[in-house]
Order: C-alpha cells, then structure tokens, then sequence
C-alpha cells in the first residue's frame, strides 16, 4: 500500500508539472517528465486509480526443500572432486578477493595487516536439479562441510595461520554452481 501511495504522490506531482502548473505560459512539457508520469501511471494500475496486482510467485515449502537436500545428497560425496568424469582436467574455481580494511601497513618489515573478502565459484555436476520438482526452489544454503570446497588458502600469510576465521554457507544454485564468500 505504501507503494501504492508513493506512486500516486509522484504521480500527482508530475501531472502538475506536465499539465503547467508549474510552468510559464508557452514553455514547452518536459517529455522525460511525461515519460516518467506514463510509466507511474502504468505501475499504478491506469488513471482511474485500480490497483495492479503482480501474479503471485508460489512459495515452495519446507517439504520441497527437505526432498531437494535429501535427494542432492542421497549419493553425494563430498571428497569426490566436482568433474564430469575421471579423465577431466582441473576443475575450474573462479577466484575474487576484495580489500575490506587495511588496518596497518609496517613498511620496514613488509608486513600488511589488512581484512579481505574472498569469493569463490566453481560447477559441481553432481548438484542440479529440476525447480518445478521442489516447488520452485532456485538455490540453496548448505554448511561447506557438507559438500567439495576447493581448498584455496594464502601462502604467505605473515602470522602463519593458514585457517579461515568465518565459516559461512555455501549457496548452490540449481544449474549445480556453487558460491562461496569468506
């Protein structure tokens, strides 16, 4: 409803403009403001005011989504790495980092303290699926050890800990790409 408001009130101000209520005699309407004032006017039903109401997305259910993790892990084993078949080259892990804080920089001893955001991405085969079989459901959250994570680790880490301090859930998708952020 309250988006509902918010359009009207737009509406009811760039129909002033556009009508000249705002405007000097002989200046010429804005057409990006007309525009604009066409498409709220779209959004928001027609002109008579009648709301427009999106067809409903159906929501699945918990039990679709216990039959998506029951059937994905059924014979999933996690220290089987995620390629076609035996014969195939690496598998390929898309790698981004992003600096996050640089907390300190010691120039004389070449040490950076910093805190970074790495993602992670990678295709495992044996994750995919159907949506329209599990009410829906495009991707999920699953604990990472639980499934193959490609053991990604920095090597000249100044303090010598080689271990990731945050352990988040790794999302799957239904095409079988998996995302992982640390």
């Amino acid at each position: 409803m309250s988006n509902l408001l918010l359009l009207t009130l737009l509406a009811t101000v760039l129909s002033q403009s556009v009508r000249g209520d705002h405007h000097h005699h002989g200046e010429a309407v804005d057409p990006i403001q007309q525009n604009l004032l066409n498409q709220v006017i779209q959004i928001n039903g027609n002109a008579s005011g009648q709301e427009n109401h999106p067809t409903p997305v159906p929501a699945h259910t918990d039990e679709d989504e216990e039959r998506l993790v029951i059937d994905m892990f059924k014979d999933y084993n996690r220290l089987i790495r995620p390629a076609k078949n035996a014969n195939s080259s690496a598998v390929v892990v898309e790698f981004g980092l992003s600096l996050i804080l640089l907390i300190n920089v010691d120039e004389k001893n070449q040490i950076m303290q910093s805190s970074v955001w790495l993602t992670l991405k990678w295709n495992d085969c044996q994750f995919d699926w159907d949506p329209a079989d599990f009410g829906g459901i495009e991707s999920m959250r699953v604990p990472e050890d639980r499934v193959w994570v490609p053991d990604i680790v920095l090597f000249n880490n100044a303090d010598g800990n080689y271990e990731v301090s945050y352990h988040s859930n790794v999302v799957v998708d239904y095409q079988g790409k998996f995302f992982k952020d640390v």
